[in-house]
């Protein structure tokens, strides 16, 4: 019966640290480019005669996905920790140095049916506020990343949504939601957009060798089958938001072993 408790008591243990597991929360954003530039001609190389210009991408469809870790999303890094209120800034205000860690997990951007990961676990900003009047959500993720010297030019991604009545229901940023959370882009006024900018040179360089970013590294791998230097950048409208919440494999791990467990406590107590 006492190694019944135990394991009874380990059991609980193990569920309870799975809980305590980081939260990530996928944004999925879809719109058009009302702006966007090819600046090498070689991203999209199988379908430039029909990209109305040498570089131009104006017009096109795009759908960017940005996730982000909840767990550093903590009330001491909040500049304004008020109900419904939420502003995290990981970098000092020059922006070459991080403060703490990104919580920008991963991002990237599909324009032509084309998926391109962009270098954005660098720098982060998240601000949601969720008020009576003008309702705020910006997602941004960055890295300082450029050819060797460079200190000016930065790969990015960001979104940014003021609309009132753009939560439909009460938010908190540092939580995942409960649900797909479709933002209400529908809402009269304000505005919705997305802007990018992306590099791909022979090699890369990180400003800041911080926490987990090492001084100098590649691009983001795979991104491009060739070995020239990319230059793509884009700006423009929003016409969805999603918020999801992503499935951490750790918790997922930690289940199984917990149901494994238990099979092993029924067995042993029927032993007795």
């Amino acid at each position: 019966m006492a190694a019944h408790q135990s394991l009874s008591v380990a059991l609980v243990l193990l569920l309870a640290s799975g809980s305590a597991s980081a939260i990530q929360v996928q944004v999925t954003i879809n719109g058009t480019l009302s702006v966007g530039t090819d600046h090498y001609s070689n991203t999209w190389p199988t379908v430039q005669p029909t990209m109305g210009g040498a570089t131009s991408i104006a017009g096109q469809a795009f759908t960017a996905r940005i996730v982000y870790e909840t767990n550093l999303l903590t009330p001491a890094r909040d500049a304004y920790p008020a109900a419904n209120l939420g502003d995290w800034y990981n970098l000092t205000n020059f922006g070459n140095t991080q403060v703490y860690e990104s919580f920008i997990v991963s991002s990237d951007i599909t324009i032509y049916g084309q998926t391109i990961a962009i270098d954005s676990d660098f720098g982060s900003v998240l601000q949601a506020f969720d008020q009576a009047g003008t309702d705020t959500f910006v997602l941004t993720g960055s890295d300082l990343h450029a050819p060797a010297g460079d200190t000016v030019d930065n790969e990015f991604i960001t979104l940014n949504i003021n609309k009132t009545g753009l939560f439909p229901v009460p938010f908190v940023a540092s939580e995942a939601p409960a649900g797909p959370l479709a933002l209400n882009l529908a809402a009269a006024g304000g505005n919705a957009w997305l802007e990018f900018k992306l590099y791909d040179y022979p090699t890369c360089e990180n400003i800041s060798g911080t926490f987990s970013q090492p001084t100098v590294r590649n691009c983001p791998a795979g991104r491009f089958t060739d070995s020239g230097t990319h230059w793509v950048d884009g700006y423009g409208n929003v016409s969805s938001v999603t918020l999801t919440t992503v499935p951490v494999p750790a918790a997922v791990w930690l289940f199984g072993s917990a149901l494994g467990l238990l099979g092993w406590i029924r067995r042993r107590s029927v032993g007795f």
